[in-house]
């Protein structure tokens, strides 16, 4: 899109990182587990993608396989289509593995953790890049070198099982973990500072040990939670749960709607601006209508089985005043903290997203819908990318542009237990 070109203002710097979620080139890699094709005419002008990612993947040491149709622009070219063709027939007859014996995963997200056998269940980082490159040797082994990755589940690769072979000893980082017995599953973890061990148990399926939507059961009072011997934060990012704003909205939500008064009549009137603008975007951008419900009338289900996007403030929404004290954040018509700073709470509201105290397996969103809604409004789908983070803090008294719904004062990123953190993902 552009976005560095000449001329225009540079996008800001959680922006930049959050390019990285769907940046090909930062996870080609995760090329390396199948056959890649790329195809442009000789006169296409967006060949230069191609030789981006070749030269990306060979860093990588994948192999892309370049088809090039002569004379054309962005169109194929009718005999090289038929080349494509036959080298896609020749796959399908070859058949596809019932599973990898050699995994590379590659990612800077939770939200894209799973390569085959292999789960990534945390990160040292988000947004930093996280690898696991793993082997099934045979007779149970399986070799195991990563990066920032933490918590690994590791599963038997499904030709093992199908000989009856199952996962005995984990070479990982150089250090050999030997299992109490053989399984089809196994959970690893590193602390910090300390070598592998197996925190996971034979018989327990692989979706009740790396929970899908982040936090744990039996642990919204003590604010932890012992997962197999070992105690996790309640608020932990995992695969599903780990943020950004936007990750909230590629799952099940509702709009829950304010039905009391604001703290001030500024940011009320702001509030059904932003609500008016998230449904209606949802719409143009989505082909669908966003599920909505007044406070009042929020179910136990709602709350069960989908993300609340929680529109207006503590006075005004009935259900935000209920989980206000759980919040990272002190909101009331004195004034707004975060963070340790302090800002007007005349003119200033927080957007976020955080586990939902009610239900840790979910998401609370405070006052924002997806947030490209205003960058992809010109049509193109290459803006079609988030535009905050974690969290931001707007100025309401600056009128929104063609990107954010106010002046961002400040924004950033949660750390990997949900918890404010000035340090930026390097």
């Amino acid at each position: 899109a552009g976005v560095f070109a000449a001329g225009k203002t540079p996008p800001p710097w959680w922006e930049v990182i959050l390019y990285r979620w769907y940046d090909a080139t930062v996870a080609v890699a995760n090329f390396a587990n199948h056959p890649v094709l790329a195809y442009h005419g000789s006169e296409d002008k967006q060949a230069q993608s191609t030789a981006i990612m070749k030269r990306f993947a060979e860093k990588e040491g994948v192999n892309i396989e370049e088809f090039i149709g002569p004379g054309v622009g962005h169109k194929y070219e009718p005999e090289t289509k038929k080349k494509i063709a036959e080298k896609v027939e020749a796959l399908l007859e070859k058949g596809r593995r019932i599973s990898q014996r050699n995994v590379h995963l590659v990612t800077t997200s939770l939200v894209y953790s799973k390569v085959d056998w292999i789960t990534l269940g945390a990160m040292g980082r988000s947004w930093e890049r996280a690898e696991v490159q793993a082997s099934y040797l045979g007779n149970g082994t399986v070799r195991l070198q990563t990066k920032n990755a933490p918590l690994i589940l590791v599963e038997t690769p499904q030709e093992a099982r199908v000989e009856n072979d199952h996962l005995k000893v984990i070479e990982v980082d150089g250090k050999k973990v030997v299992l109490e017995s053989p399984t089809d599953w196994v959970l690893l973890q590193k602390p910090d500072g300390e070598d592998w061990v197996d925190v996971g148990a034979d018989g327990i399926s692989p979706s009740s040990r790396v929970d899908t939507r982040g936090a744990l059961p039996e642990s919204a009072q003590t604010g932890a939670t012992n997962i197999e011997g070992k105690m996790v934060p309640v608020y932990a990012k995992v695969p599903g749960h780990c943020g950004p704003i936007d990750h909230a909205f590629m799952d099940s939500f509702v709009f829950v709607n304010p039905t009391g008064a604001p703290l001030n009549s500024k940011l009320g009137e702001w509030t059904q601006l932003e609500l008016a603008h998230a449904t209606k975007q949802w719409r143009a951008i989505f082909r669908g209508d966003a599920p909505t419900v007044d406070d009042a009338k929020l179910t136990d289900a709602q709350i069960q089985n989908g993300n609340l996007i929680l529109w207006g403030d503590p006075s005004s929404n009935a259900v935000l005043k209920k989980i206000a004290d759980k919040l990272p954040v002190k909101w009331t018509k004195d004034g707004l903290e975060f963070g340790g700073k302090k800002y007007d709470a005349a003119t200033h509201l927080p957007i976020l997203i955080f586990p939902n105290p009610l239900n840790p397996r979910r998401y609370v969103v405070l006052n924002s819908g997806f947030t490209f809604s205003r960058a992809c409004a010109s049509g193109t789908n290459s803006l079609q990318t988030p535009k905050l983070p974690d969290w931001a803090i707007v100025d309401t008294t600056v009128p929104p542009d063609d990107k954010f719904p106010g002046k961002i004062v400040d924004a950033g990123f949660f750390d990997e237990q949900w918890r404010f953190t000035t340090e930026r993902p390097k």
